[in-house]
């Protein structure tokens, strides 16, 4: 029964005969001349010999009395091409993972930005107000009175969804003659009647933050602390408001546009004035 023909991947699997076709894709040997160049003996020679030819790497050639071994290295194609399909696959795997590392170090800086606050760029606005202090919580916890006072001048505002609690929702429309936009706060801590914390964003209708309409690189986050305390009858609101989550550019541009910001909050605050006036 004859033997199954061997692959060209047995022929080079061994160091002596990866040096053999070394040797004949330089030159036409014959097996003495072969047999010089290892230290191994003649038949193991012969032996290697016999492989490379059942591997299509060499042929025999007879010329005269000797015989030679002449390189037919086209065999060698199959490795080629074997290697060059797993230099692709190594190539596109780690071209992958090169893209899936620079995609984590993204993640990451962008989520050290984004545990990062920005307080050295906060603005503070504080009024005092002639009402007992539950009385303007109220005015903080309750839609139906937010809608009265909060918003620049001009502007009146439609409550869609409200939720007062911690990491709650109060979803809002602004509107005048000219145009509407939505925004939305999430709460954070609430302790009655004297600290409410939101985060500000605009937003679409159903609550998706979304750019301001205006300021490029207005921050998408603006944190707020609001706190109350009370004396002899008043109550005085104090507002510290600082963008959250926000990339450098974003901070320069609250800070520079963060005057502009204030009379926003100052004439929300009026409207707050007036409001507490006719319910107090």
């Amino acid at each position: 029964m004859a033997s199954a023909r061997r692959d060209v991947f047995q022929a080079i699997a061994d160091p002596n005969r990866r040096e053999m076709i070394k040797l004949l894709a330089a030159q036409t040997m014959n097996l003495n001349a072969i047999a010089e160049q290892f230290d191994i003996s003649r038949p193991a020679v012969s032996q290697h010999i016999k492989i490379l030819i059942e591997c299509g790497l060499i042929i025999i050639e007879q010329k005269g009395r000797e015989r030679y071994c002449v390189a037919k290295l086209e065999t060698l194609n199959e490795v080629a091409n074997w290697v060059e399909h797993y230099k692709q696959f190594w190539t596109d795997n780690l071209n992958s993972l090169d893209k899936y590392l620079t995609k984590i170090q993204k993640k990451k800086i962008k989520m050290q930005t984004k545990n990062q606050t920005s307080k050295e760029a906060a603005l503070t606005v504080a009024k005092e107000f002639n009402a007992p202090i539950q009385l303007v919580f109220d005015a903080l916890s309750n839609p139906d009175a937010l809608v009265e006072w909060w918003g620049p001048a001009g502007y009146t505002m439609t409550v869609t969804r409200f939720d007062f609690t911690p990491r709650g929702i109060c979803l809002f429309k602004m509107e005048n003659k000219e145009r509407g936009m939505w925004a939305r706060f999430i709460y954070g801590q609430i302790k009655s009647p004297e600290l409410v914390e939101f985060t500000l964003s605009f937003s679409d209708e159903k609550g998706g933050i979304t750019k301001a309409p205006f300021f490029e690189n207005w921050p998408l986050e603006i944190f707020n602390i609001i706190t109350l305390t009370e004396q002899g009858g008043k109550t005085t609101l104090t507002n510290n408001c600082f963008p959250v989550n926000a990339t450098n550019e974003e901070i320069s541009s609250f800070e520079e546009n963060k005057l502009s910001f204030n009379e926003g909050l100052s004439a929300s605050l009026e409207k707050l004035k007036i409001y507490l006036l006719k319910n107090n």
